[in-house]
């Protein structure tokens, strides 16, 4: 499989093309790879093949249409350590104060702010790191992280820089400055 391994890039999960059309636009205007899925599987199927710096997702269509499928995606984005913006086109009930509410071109603007805000209160995943150094093929960190997942699912939770050491990807020195240099 082949891994963009871009480090601002931005997933849009909306079901709308309009919004994540607008949304898409004004992120590639601001520097962000952009990608759009519309629909769940897909963003789950494709998700390690970005490696995304954040995930964009439509809280009125997980609310409306939910989806099985959800939990998983969201274990997927915790193992990546991938910020999660949500944003909604109308006012939900559940939406709370972290959901940005789309309703004119000002508010669309704004989540470049938002992602802006978030990827600098971030640190790098792990994984990109550790490839952004040349420590670690993009395969490989695919392969980790499916075990991690398996493993998680059977209740056996494993840091991704353990499981890398265990199964020697990398030296644990190599971990140490991976480490390091994300909280440089």
């Amino acid at each position: 499989m082949e891994q963009q391994s871009l480090t601002h890039t931005a997933l849009i999960l909306e079901n709308r093309h309009t919004i994540a059309s607008i949304l898409a636009e004004l992120l590639q205007e601001a520097g962000y790879p952009t990608f759009i899925f519309s629909e769940l599987a897909l963003l789950h199927e494709n998700l390690p093949r970005y490696l995304p710096a954040v995930l964009l997702a439509d809280l009125g269509m997980l609310q409306e249409h939910p989806d099985p499928l959800w939990p998983e995606v969201l274990q997927a984005i915790e193992s990546l350590d991938i910020p999660i913006l949500y944003f909604a086109c109308s006012t939900i009930a559940d939406a709370g104060e972290n959901v940005l509410l789309l309703r004119s071109p000002g508010d669309f603007a704004a989540i470049v702010d938002k992602l802006e805000r978030e990827l600098l209160q971030k640190r790098p995943a792990l994984g990109i790191t550790l490839i952004n150094m040349g420590q670690l093929e993009p395969t490989a960190l695919d392969v980790a992280l499916r075990l991690q997942k398996d493993l998680a699912l059977l209740g056996r939770r494993h840091s991704l820089g353990d499981l890398l050491v265990r199964l020697d990807l990398i030296s644990t020195d190599t971990l140490e400055k991976a480490l390091q240099e994300q909280e440089a």
